[in-house]
């Protein structure tokens, strides 16, 4: 399978973004989003790589209370990785809904 996404599912992807794609999304593909991103204020920039994988392993892990959280690579205040974490699943579905609904049967998740 390869990893390069369709001229159609690309459109659908700059869709999400009606004022265009933030400069913080660097790469798109079935398998990674690759983006710009601080794990604080002030901390330098750092290229974090996000997979399928990692898109359903935070959310099986049900977060509850503000804190703390991760995602992939980064960490950082809840707010900020639960947003990434929703954009990139927004693209996930875009991009590999069955690499999706895969990796959450291997983590023993129903994703509809």
């Amino acid at each position: 399978m390869s990893n390069t996404i369709t001229d159609t599912q690309w459109g659908q992807v700059e869709a999400l973004y009606p004022d265009g794609l933030p400069p913080y999304i660097m790469d798109v593909n079935k398998k990674l989003v690759r983006v710009r991103s601080t794990q604080y204020e002030g901390a330098p920039t750092k290229i974090v790589r996000i997979s399928v994988r990692d898109i359903v392993q935070y959310y099986a892990q049900g977060w509850g209370m503000a804190g703390v959280r991760t995602l992939g690579n980064l960490t950082g205040d809840w707010r900020m990785i639960d947003n990434l974490a929703h954009e990139v699943l927004s693209i996930f579905k875009i991009v590999n809904p069955d690499g999706i609904k895969r990796e959450a049967s291997k983590q023993g998740m129903e994703w509809g």
